[in-house]
């Protein structure tokens, strides 16, 4: 599966990053990783050098991608559930 949006080769690194990151937390696949990354950002046209995603880690983009962006994982993650995923 590839990314829906254009990217910059900068971004285009950090998604890979996070995309690692979701491999190494979560028991998903690549596929099921870059869909859940198109699934929150796939309305974006371009992800250039200057977005806002860097301004979090990849671990950030990671977790808030698979939980949710409502799920305060960084309370403590014990009990949470990834958002539903749908290919």
């Amino acid at each position: 599966m590839d990314l829906v949006m254009r990217t910059s080769p900068k971004a285009r690194a950090f998604i890979d990053e996070i995309v690692t990151q979701m491999l190494l937390l979560f028991p998903i696949t690549r596929r099921e990783a870059v869909g859940r990354i198109n699934a929150a950002w796939g309305h974006l046209e371009y992800l250039g050098d200057d977005d806002l995603i860097f301004h979090e880690r990849a671990t950030y983009w990671a977790k808030t991608i698979y939980y949710g962006a409502d799920a305060h994982w960084w309370l403590g993650e014990e009990g949470l559930k990834p958002l539903p995923y749908c290919e």
